[in-house]
Parts: structure tokens; C-alpha cells; sequence
């Protein structure tokens, strides 16, 4: 019994180092993914007029169904 506890404490261990690196790498995706949105999107999205809109592009996009 002591020795499946053991093992069983092994794996658990092993368990939350994965997780940790798993928390580590989506943290490190986030990062990039942000600055690559924020690369190409110009800070906002501009109007005709050249004025700048205050909804972002990256969350709100509106498809034209006027045809």
C-alpha cells in the first residue's frame, strides 16, 4: 500500500510539472499573439474620412450584407 502511494505522489508531481509547463507555453503564446495583433492592426481601424474608430478590429467585426 505504501508503495502505490509513493508512486501515486510520483505522478502527481510529474503531473503539475507538465501543467506548469503547459501554463508557462500558453502564457508565452498569449504574449505573441498580442504582439502580432497589435503589429498588424494599426492601433484601431480608421473610417473614409481617415478618422480613427473607436471599436478595435481584433473583437468586433461586422460583415456587409447589403448586395
Amino acid at each position: 500500500m505504501r508503495k502505490n502511494l509513493k508512486d501515486l505522489s510520483g505522478l502527481i508531481h510529474k503531473d503539475a510539472r507538465l501543467l506548469a509547463n503547459m501554463v508557462e507555453a500558453t502564457q508565452e503564446i498569449k504574449t505573441v499573439i498580442a504582439r502580432i495583433r497589435k503589429r498588424h492592426s494599426l492601433e484601431g481601424s480608421y473610417g473614409f474620412d481617415g478618422e480613427k474608430q473607436s471599436s478595435s478590429v481584433l473583437f468586433s467585426q461586422h460583415i456587409d450584407q447589403s448586395m
